[in-house]
């Protein structure tokens, strides 16, 4: 075995790539959302590229069983 000695160099730039990061928050209840744009918001500080992607619920009543929109708005409470 020959011994080498390490490039003293750096990269030339476009030939590293950062490693990519997907992060998935799923479960019940609250806190989701905010998870993840808190650390939306920790990687625009740090300078980083960010994309979001958030799956919503559509439909409205559907799925719901039958149940018609009076029956839904009794349940609401706020405004907003």
């Amino acid at each position: 075995m020959t011994s080498q000695t390490p490039p003293t160099d750096p990269p030339r730039k476009g030939t590293v790539r950062a490693p990519s990061l997907l992060l998935i928050n799923t479960g019940d209840g609250k806190g989701k959302s905010t998870a993840a744009f808190g650390t939306v918001m920790r990687a625009v500080a740090r300078g980083w590229k960010v994309a979001v992607i958030q799956f919503l619920k559509s439909g409205g009543l559907e799925g719901r069983g039958g149940k018609g929109r009076q029956a839904d708005r009794s349940r609401l409470v706020g405004d907003g």
